[in-house]
């Protein structure tokens, strides 16, 4: 769900623009976060110590989008999508009135989604340990949580030379990485599932695991000035491609 497309109407974009950074018509578009650098503080997916609720903060040209996920099991998430800008003088998110609240099944395609409200309005806070707050200011959702960060990760899909993997999910404090080798007819031919834990002072995963046909390995994972994701093996760095065909 990383980067999903937001369902944010474009009365919201009417809104925002007047107070947020405008890039110069005669330059290449900035990004708001370029433009508000404080703000990279919140660039990250977060989550809660027991997995079960997770939000993603990332930055688009006219602002920024929070993506929360509650799991509910069988299948089922409820999912809150809000748009706001950085207040410097607060150090926080504030988002705007517009916020969707809505429930979905993650595997049923055709699942209809039942929307709850399209009027939520939050504030995203750090506190003194780091952990991001959020004030929820339609039902008090976020009351009493606080969310770690776990780095720009989780769910994305990649490729590195015959391996394919997916920072699958996030559980007991570590990412659960999920490789594949494909054979001629494209079936699995081997597999692997790592764990590692993120460092955020290098901004880094370091996980260990094995294919069926081989003994454990350790790769550490981080982000170049790109943006593109660096396999880091026995000291020997690869910069992965980005999977094209499974990411959303």
């Amino acid at each position: 769900m990383k980067k999903k497309a937001m369902c944010i109407c474009m009365t919201l974009l009417l809104v925002l623009t007047p107070v947020l950074p405008v890039a110069l018509a005669d330059e290449a578009q900035v990004s708001y976060m370029e433009q508000n650098p404080a703000s990279k503080i919140y660039d990250s997916v977060w989550t809660t110590k027991d997995a079960n609720w997770r939000a993603e903060v990332y930055g688009e040209d006219d602002g920024i989008r929070v993506l929360v996920v509650h799991r509910l099991g069988d299948n089922k998430e409820d999912v809150w999508e809000l748009a706001g800008f950085y207040d410097g003088q607060t150090n926080t998110i504030s988002c705007m009135p517009t916020g969707l609240h809505y429930r979905h099944d993650t595997v049923a395609v055709n699942d209809p989604w039942e929307m709850f409200y399209e009027d939520g309005s939050a504030v995203f806070a750090l506190n003194k340990d780091g952990m991001m707050t959020w004030q929820d200011e339609k039902e008090d959702a976020g009351k009493g949580l606080e969310f770690i960060r776990i780095g720009n990760f989780y769910g994305t899909k990649w490729v590195k030379d015959d391996i394919y993997f997916e920072f699958y999910d996030w559980y007991d404090g570590e990412y659960d990485i999920r490789m594949y080798k494909y054979d001629e007819k494209a079936e699995t031919a081997d597999n692997a599932i790592l764990r590692g834990a993120y460092d955020a002072e290098t901004g880094s995963v370091t996980a260990v695991g094995c294919f069926d046909d081989g003994e454990s390995f350790s790769v550490t994972f981080t982000y170049n000035d790109k943006n593109d994701l660096v396999w880091t093996q026995d000291g020997v760095s690869t910069v992965c491609e980005y999977d094209t065909e499974t990411n959303g």
